[in-house]
């Protein structure tokens, strides 16, 4: 029996965010009036029933002159939304849109094709179309946070049998912190050019935590591996070109962004805990 156990029977998948950034802020009247509606009503028939309005607060002065006391007053305004589902006391899916961003998490994870289609369920191609004739899109970001258990004594969880040291992933001082029952992190990135010359970011971070499980105190390492392409011209990258940015570009970055974060996921563990998790 392995030493490590991923944390579902099939994978390791803990946690998946899929977030869109806009470039300038959406107008609120559109916001509440129009997309937090259309996106509350597939949320609602999608399980998501739960809602927590973001809010702003506005503080503004009363009386003024001379000789008038400066007496605040506030008033909030609904900035965004989320839609939750929950299950034991835990928020297991949500789907967040405020004036700067969308973003739709999951816990239970099972395949690629079944979370960009709720996630296509939640953000339609309609909405998102109506969406952008109001706001540019900055960055596109996808996270996936897997993680690893080991329910031995601390000192003898073997690092070197799940990350793959070969690799730039996985930080040699795990070693020499792990012999010694030492919890410990490592965070690794770069800034790398798109096949259509966009700049895009990765970050692989890794960390050896104890978290607490129904059978009690567990040893675990987390991995979370993170990308995000910018759609901004910079220094060097061309950013996205005029009149690409649709709702079927969106799902073109989102799959290349799976793809790749996949790809980086695999360099960080060895062979044998790739068998594990399905990614061979």
């Amino acid at each position: 029996m392995s030493a490590w156990q991923p944390l579902r029977p099939h994978h390791s998948i803990e946690r998946v965010i899929a977030s869109i950034n806009f470039v300038e802020m959406l107008p609120q009247l559109t916001l509440v009036n129009y997309i937090l509606p259309e996106v509350g009503n597939e949320a609602a028939a999608m399980g998501l029933a739960t809602q927590v309005d973001v809010m702003e607060l506005n503080v503004a002065m009363g009386a003024r002159g001379p000789q008038a006391p400066q007496v605040p007053t506030a008033s909030a305004g609904v900035v965004g939304r989320a839609f939750q589902k929950i299950d034991g006391g835990r928020v297991v899916a949500e789907i967040k849109v405020d004036r700067n961003s969308i973003a739709f998490a999951i816990e239970k994870y099972e395949r690629w094709a079944e979370f960009i289609a709720d996630f296509q369920r939640l953000v339609n191609d309609a909405m998102l179309t109506q969406l952008l004739g109001f706001v540019g899109v900055a960055v596109i970001r996808l996270e996936y946070f897997d993680r690893f258990l080991f329910s031995g004594d601390a000192k003898k969880a073997p690092v070197a049998e799940l990350l793959d040291f070969s690799g730039p992933w996985a930080a040699p001082h795990a070693l020499t912190a792990s012999a010694t029952g030492q919890m410990w992190h490592s965070h690794f990135g770069q800034f790398v050019k798109t096949s259509d010359g966009l700049q895009r970011l990765i970050n692989v971070n890794v960390e050896c935590v104890d978290a607490n499980r129904p059978s009690g105190v567990v040893r675990t390492i987390l991995i979370r591996t993170f990308g995000e392409d910018r759609l901004l011209p910079s220094d060097g990258y061309s950013g996205a070109p005029s009149g690409v940015l649709k709702p079927a570009y969106i799902r073109e970055r989102l799959d290349d962004l799976h793809t790749t974060l996949k790809n980086l996921f695999a360099q960080t563990i060895t062979p044998e805990y790739r068998t594990r998790v399905g990614l061979v």
